[in-house]
């Protein structure tokens, strides 16, 4: 029988810069039978007897794990939250001195770019969300949903398209003098795609092009920047070096810029999706070993295992939040594959479901679940 809550939520928190999980422990709930340490001849029940078809079903809040921009000499965002990693100034890494900061030690600002945040883990099944950014200047956090599946001795793993992205924090406003007309960038809500951050001076030359201010830009061939051409926004590639007011792209842009052009960059970006709650499913049917990875309901992968081999998990602990490694210290993070953020639901399921009743909160078939964990707790 389900129970019905009402008041503030609460969840199973992995702060920022944490090294924390949730073990599942294999020898607290199966009996070594043989009294040899082997779990081969163990009786298991339950998540380590399944065989073959399964549902695995979450409901999460990511945190920002990129922390605000750090390349450029603007000013740093003002807010302040618990749910975004620390970030540290571009001086510090001028001055080769970000090894004295935790938050760096933790997890490198490169690192963060590809941070991988484990949800579960089991040797034979893991699903985790993939951090894919190319920078964090202006870029908060985007993640992908990857799945390793190993049947037999082979592992495969599937990846998403990014699937949780952060949202544009402006909005278009009537007196803004933007030259053109705000339709050509602006979302359905409103929300503008691009910011104007400079105007080209004089002549460029070849790959090169002089800015009216250059404190919006960053080297490294990693930042895009865009032109209003014949009314469309145009990519003129990335940024490769600057030099003072002297703007060098990776490659000679197709378009021709002229003196007084507009220069403009994507919108700010904030991570919204902290305050939010995002169900994440993944479904395997043992008959075609067809896997899916559903986001919010629907489905946004499917692969095929390539090895006909009966799925089992593997007799061990199984972990929440991490890998298991427990590793502490520099590069931990990277290590442990550690989760930031919340976890509000999780279930496993000894059946293939075929859809989904809520995206909210998990009705599980209690018939064929192998385990459910409900971390929320309310105020009445």
């Amino acid at each position: 029988m389900y129970d019905i809550l009402t008041g503030k939520q609460r969840s199973l928190v992995f702060p920022v810069m944490c090294n924390g999980h949730v073990k599942i422990d294999y020898s607290d709930n199966v009996v070594d039978t043989g009294g040899d340490s082997s779990t081969t001849n163990d009786i298991a029940y339950g998540l380590w007897a399944h065989e073959g078809s399964f549902t695995f079903e979450s409901i999460i809040t990511p945190y920002e794990i990129n922390g605000y921009g750090t390349h450029s000499s603007r000013t740093a965002p003002t807010y302040s939250d618990k749910r975004v990693m620390p970030a540290i100034s571009q001086s510090v890494y001028t001055a080769g001195t970000e090894g004295n900061h935790q938050s760096e030690l933790y997890l490198s600002r490169t690192a963060r770019l590809t941070h991988e945040m484990m949800i579960f883990y089991n040797a034979n099944f893991q699903i985790s969300l993939i951090n894919s950014t190319l920078h964090n200047e202006n870029n908060p956090a985007r993640y992908k949903i990857r799945v390793r599946l190993k049947l037999g001795t082979s592992t495969e793993t599937y990846t998403t398209e990014e699937v949780i992205v952060p949202t544009s924090s402006q909005f278009y406003r009537f007196d803004e003098a933007l030259g053109f007309s705000p339709s050509l960038h602006l979302t359905a809500d409103g929300r503008k795609t691009h910011a104007r951050a400079a105007s080209v001076v004089g002549s460029p030359s070849g790959a090169t092009f002089t800015a009216d201010n250059a404190s919006r830009f960053f080297a490294g061939g990693k930042q895009e920047v865009f032109a209003l051409v014949n009314n469309v926004m145009t990519s003129l590639g990335t940024i490769q070096g600057i030099s003072g007011s002297d703007i060098t792209l990776t490659t000679t842009p197709t378009t021709t810029l002229t003196d007084g052009q507009d220069i403009f960059l994507k919108a700010e970006h904030m991570a919204m999706y902290t305050h939010n709650t995002f169900h994440i499913a993944c479904t395997f049917n043992e008959s075609s070993r067809t896997l899916n990875i559903l986001f919010n309901g629907s489905v946004v992968k499917t692969n095929t295992h390539s090895t006909n081999s009966t799925f089992s998990f593997a007799r061990e602990d199984c972990y929440i939040g991490a890998n298991g490694t427990g590793s502490t210290g520099a590069g931990s993070a990277t290590t442990n594959k550690q989760f930031m953020g919340e976890i509000h639901e999780m279930s496993m399921m000894g059946v293939e479901r075929k859809q989904f009743k809520g995206i909210h909160s998990l009705l599980p078939n209690f018939d064929d679940t192998l385990f459910y964990f409900r971390f929320e707790e309310v105020d009445l």
